[in-house]
């Protein structure tokens, strides 16, 4: 029998962990009430600290999906979503393309927040219905560019009272005037359960914590005072004269501006647009040394404004030795590995590394190929006027902590590197990084997951179109439905951070999620792996309010992250037996007494995660279940309080892993298969010819015919007729889950009274 190819195995998890949410959801409209965000308070910490929660998948009855009924919502849900409120053109078209209205709608509607430089653009600021005056006057800009009034941007520097004075602006929450919308769709994503998960997580971890909260915090409002020195506005050509827009304050006119322009250029400069560095370092042993040297394999800028509405994936593809010789290696003959950055569609490739094995070169001597130990994703976040920020997450690491803190590794040592006869299993994995920076464009997003339901329900009920279908089509609903991910951290977590008035909080530098899915460690298994990676939460306060009152948010902002990163990931098991399903993370060992480990307690040892060590050496803390002689999960509190889930060996988020299983067809209702390249329903939403989004950068092969196995895997994904259906049911179900997130969102808004 030939092996199971690893990426045969992301295909088939493609339908498995599509098959999520709570199957048999009934679609209905659903209320949400607001309450249970806000932030516990110090009474309620015992009862909450007994809560009890779910530690498995369920599994779910999928004879009740009405496919047909959920495609009605959806297009139900697009239709009530305003193009105006959420696309410049069209609520350019609504201003009646009058010049005199832009400058009062973004004055007025559009809520200023002390940030740095260009983060989320014209478009981001729309959608977050807020922004920093960079961000403003790009929207103003682009206004009056789609109403043909030329403009220019102006900036200059704020004296430092000016600044400061600004700063009190970010406690106000943003500005809803524009029309209220809503998603009626019903979820099977449980906001009750996350809030209760959130809860319990927080008690346990302010109860261990219990006086070294008042160690910990930490005050940003003298660098957001910082980061407002240069400030920015439009200057519009009105006649032969160029006019002043400046909407930065609630009683600006036309005609003035905060300070005196230094400089005008038609677009914003390259030092004003904040960026992230992505690099992927490769380890090897030198096996004469026993010394671990390190080379970096993969290294490219992204700009953030222009990537925040594209999909970006890393992926490693195969290579030949570059001697030309037939080098056995550890994996089917395969001596080298490639990383593979997906920007949009473009395609960066980095440099080869050796996986490790041995063979011969064309002169027939023997060689051996350098072992792979370690294999790390590096991201760095940089942006005017702000020191850059970096996470670094494991993708593989076969180094135990001992011989690591020893200093001398031999190869005997190395843990096994896990996959089968196709390729190693960290090495056939595909991560989707996703870009967060405040502007969730609700709209483009609830579109894209309808287009994940349509073709599914369209394209894959059709078996002999299903049986071609390509890996990257494939992978376009999981993909959309993971971005359920950072929106729901934008419009449930942030939101409920905020007590207007009195504290105010919002994204302040770019955020990056990851979700890495693809063959498990242990053979015929699968893994999905959720994160936020990278964070760039910025809270303010006024003085009147206690520090420790802002260290408690943290930490409720820690766990309430925690708890739908691991509810995600739970939710895309409930298909599956739970026998077949294991779930890792933070959360499900964080039912008893916890351990405070600080710098005294991690002196000497040599048993823990590098991380954990990291985090700890830095000035944090690291909260580990009481007693334990293993650590794989802990809590890592940093010193300025803002928390974090963390599960070896990559450094956060939650996991699982479980073996793909069948769903019958029994009992579902559905309509007709559609022709490809229509839509069926009303108003023609999806147009299957011309996807306007999806993963178009994952590598694939040019033909279904010839070539290697895993070429072949890649361009030509044969799915099994009871997979594809469930790629119908999963996308039936998750395409819908946003809902409730919007809906947190609304009651969140409601609550604060705007």
């Amino acid at each position: 029998m030939r092996p199971r190819s690893p990426l045969r195995l992301v295909a088939t998890l493609l339908a498995t962990v599509l098959a999520a949410g709570s199957l048999g959801a009934p679609v209905v409209a659903q209320e949400t009430t607001a309450p249970v965000l806000t932030v516990p308070g110090d009474a309620e910490l015992a009862a909450d600290a007994a809560l009890t929660l779910p530690t498995t998948a369920e599994p779910a009855d999928t004879t009740t999906i009405d496919l047909t009924a959920i495609q009605t919502g959806l297009e139900t849900a697009i239709g009530g979503l305003r193009p105006d409120d959420w696309t410049i053109p069209d609520l350019a078209a609504v201003m009646a393309y009058d010049p005199a209205l832009p400058f009062a709608f973004v004055r007025d509607r559009i809520t200023f927040q002390p940030y740095a430089g260009v983060l989320r653009g014209a478009g981001g600021a729309l959608a977050a219905r807020a922004g920093n005056s960079w961000d403003r006057a790009l929207l103003l800009q682009a206004l009056l560019d789609e109403m043909l009034i030329p403009t220019r941007l102006a900036w200059g520097d704020l004296d430092p009272a000016t600044a400061a004075g600004l700063v009190a602006r970010g406690l106000e929450a943003p500005a809803t005037a524009l029309a209220a919308n809503d998603v009626p769709l019903a979820t099977g994503l449980d906001l009750d359960t996350i809030v209760t998960r959130a809860r319990r997580d927080h008690a346990v971890l302010r109860q261990a914590l219990g006086d070294r909260l008042a160690t910990l915090g930490g005050d940003e409002t003298a660098q957001a005072a910082l980061e407002l020195g240069r400030h920015a506005w439009v200057q519009a050509l009105i006649g032969t004269e160029w006019v002043d827009l400046d909407p930065t304050l609630p009683a600006a006119e036309a005609g003035g501006a905060l300070t005196t322009a230094i400089t005008t250029a038609a677009a914003a400069p390259d030092d004003q647009r904040h960026a992230v560095e992505v690099r992927v370092i490769a380890e090897h042993l030198d096996e004469a040394t026993g010394q671990l040297t390190e080379s970096t394999v993969l290294d490219h800028r992204i700009d953030v404004p222009d990537t925040l509405d594209e999909v970006v994936t890393l992926a490693f593809t195969p290579e030949s030795d570059q001697l030309g010789g037939t080098i056995a290696t550890l994996f089917s003959g395969v001596a080298s590995w490639q990383p593979v950055l997906g920007v949009a569609e473009e395609q960066v490739e980095g440099s080869s590394f050796a996986a490790g094995g041995s063979g011969t070169d064309l002169f027939g001597e023997a060689v051996e190929a350098p072992q792979l130990t370690a294999l790390r994703l590096e991201l760095t976040s940089t942006g005017p006027d702000r020191d850059p920020a970096s996470a670094i997450t494991l993708l593989l690491d076969r180094v135990l902590p001992a011989d690591r803190a020893a200093g001398s590794v031999t190869k005997d040592a190395l843990l096994p590197l896990a996959g089968d006869a196709t390729g190693a299993a960290a090495m056939s994995r595909i991560t989707h990084l996703m870009l967060s920076a405040g502007g969730l464009n609700v709209r483009d997003h609830v579109a894209e997951l309808g287009y994940g339901f349509a073709y599914a329900t369209q394209v894959l009920l059709d078996p002999a179109v299903a049986e071609q279908q390509q890996l990257s089509d494939l992978l376009r609903p999981l993909m959309a439905i993971d971005d359920n991910l950072p929106a729901a951290s934008e419009l449930i977590s942030v939101p409920a951070l905020r007590d207007p008035g009195r504290i105010g909080a919002f994204v302040a530098a770019p955020r990056i999620f990851l979700s890495t899915f693809g063959p498990d460690d242990e053979p015929d298994r699968l893994m999905l792996r959720e994160d936020l990676a990278l964070d760039g939460v910025r809270i303010l306060a006024d003085p009147s309010v206690p520090a420790t009152e802002i260290t408690a948010r943290r930490i409720w902002y820690g766990a309430l992250q925690s708890a739908i990163e691991t509810e995600i990931v739970r939710d895309r098991a409930v298909g599956e037996d739970p026998a077949d399903v294991t779930l890792s993370g933070a959360s499900y060992a964080t039912d008893g007494a916890m351990d405070v480990l600080d710098a005294a307690a991690i002196t000497g040892r040599t048993d823990l995660p590098p991380a954990l060590v990291a985090g700890v050496t830095a000035g944090g803390l690291a909260l580990v279940p009481a007693g334990a002689s293993a650590i794989d999960t802990w809590w890592a509190v940093g010193p300025d309080g803002f928390t974090r889930a963390m599960l070896a060996p990559t450094f956060g988020g939650s996991g699982g892993g479980y073996r793909p299983g069948g769903s019958p067809y029994t009992g579902v209702r559905q309509r007709p298969p559609v022709p490809r390249g229509q839509s069926s329903g009303s108003g023609g939403v999806y147009d299957l010819s011309k996807p306007p989004k999806g993963p178009r950068n994952v590598p694939v092969g040019n033909t279904c015919r010839g070539g290697s196995e895993y070429t072949t895997v890649l361009s030509c994904v044969s799915v099994p007729g009871a997979l594809v259906f469930r790629i119908v049911l999963a996308a039936a179900i998750d395409a819908v889950i946003f809902a409730v997130i919007w809906g947190a969102f609304k009651a969140v808004e409601a609550s604060a009274g705007n």
